[in-house]
């Protein structure tokens, strides 16, 4: 009987292993990743792109990073296009001089 099997038919009834240990070696079916812990051991993960290389923050080439507070740091925006201002004092009759 092995150990694998063994765990299976103490753990239903409560005893331990003498050893309290079973290898990887000792379990059949497992993965490389499973004994390896290795990320490049995965099959079928996914292909990252380029951002995932860079750094976050404000300077050039960085990717822009949200304060605590969930907003964006003080960033140049004069090269953004394709934004649509509004202007909320347009919006508003005022009489009186107001």
């Amino acid at each position: 009987m092995t150990k694998a099997r063994d765990l299976a038919n103490l753990i239903s009834g409560g005893a331990v292993l003498a050893d309290g240990a079973i290898a990887v070696s000792e379990v059949t079916g497992l993965h490389a990743v499973a004994s390896s812990g290795a990320y490049s051991a995965l099959t079928g993960k996914p292909t990252l792109g380029t951002a995932a290389a860079l750094n976050v923050g404000t300077s050039a080439n960085n990717i822009p990073q949200l304060d605590n507070n969930g907003k964006l740091g003080a960033i140049d925006g004069s090269q953004l296009t394709g934004i649509s201002g509004y202007s909320y004092a347009a919006s508003f009759a005022f009489s009186d001089g107001y």
